[in-house]
């Protein structure tokens, strides 16, 4: 789980430099450069980049979309590799099938028969029928020499978008984790992102802090008219709060884990 929280802050610190470097090229335009004699090479791309920035129009900052939305599709990647990462570690502790927590053993052909509907879809192109049927079969006759696989996207896969409510019922329904947000409030690094001990606050401020996070969402892709762009502050607030909150997520799992 880990190794999924380690990828996704790099990600999301490029995100970070990303506004940064946009807003470093917007307030190089507030400049004059005709004195610049210089002919040294960064004196040259200086100069580039300072005619393209002054063509850019106060709309503009509409780039800043992208950067949310990506921070917020990174999100929801990392939640499903997470899930994936503990579903494998799962395997690798229990060995016997028959031992595994009973929501994750009922909701594993569920997931499979969702996938064999929407197999065509691509991306499920690295599966084919056959994988998860054996896959299934697999869960019926094993042996130690012979062990249970999973199709990993069964429990991970989900086509809405990760609110809360959503979250917490992927967990309880798919790998038998009830009440995630109240253990996710135990976390010291939430505690310490809304500076407060009380748990119950804690488990209130991330719940609607993501909703918010994932309300924005849909109004940048459904705009109205009285849509506005998010600012390099949003977006910044937006990548620390998810780092913050899918390492509570690898943490939260892997005490879960250890005392199964």
């Amino acid at each position: 789980m880990n190794k999924v929280y380690t990828q996704f802050a790099k990600d999301m610190e490029q995100i970070i430099v990303f506004v940064e470097l946009f807003s470093a090229t917007r307030n190089l335009a507030r400049h004059d450069l005709k004195n610049m004699r210089s002919k040294h090479p960064i004196a040259v791309e200086a100069k580039t980049v300072h005619a393209k920035a002054r063509e850019l129009s106060s709309s503009a900052v509409v780039v800043y979309d992208g950067p949310f939305l990506t921070a917020c599709a990174q999100f929801e990647m990392a939640v499903r590799d997470m899930i994936e990462a503990f579903i494998s570690n799962l395997m690798r502790k229990i060995t016997d099938y028959s031992h595994l927590p009973k929501p994750v053993r009922d909701w594993h052909p569920m997931g499979c028969a969702q996938i064999l509907l929407n197999i065509r879809q691509d991306k499920f192109k690295h599966l084919t029928p056959d994988i998860i049927l054996q896959n299934l079969a697999s869960c019926i006759h094993y042996s130690p020499k012979k062990p249970y696989r999973f199709t990993l996207e069964a429990f991970s896969d989900n086509e809405r978008n990760l609110k809360p409510d959503i979250i917490e019922e992927m967990f309880k329904t798919r790998l038998g984790i009830d009440k995630v947000w109240q253990k996710l409030s135990r976390e010291n690094d939430l505690i310490t992102y809304f500076g407060t001990y009380n748990s119950q606050l804690v488990e209130k401020l991330a719940r609607e802090k993501l909703k918010e996070i994932m309300n924005r969402r849909n109004e940048i892709i459904h705009r109205g008219k009285e849509y506005y762009t998010p600012g390099e502050s949003e977006i910044k607030e937006c990548a620390n709060f998810f780092k913050v909150l899918i390492l509570s997520f690898a943490n939260m799992l892997e005490k879960h884990l250890n005392a199964l």
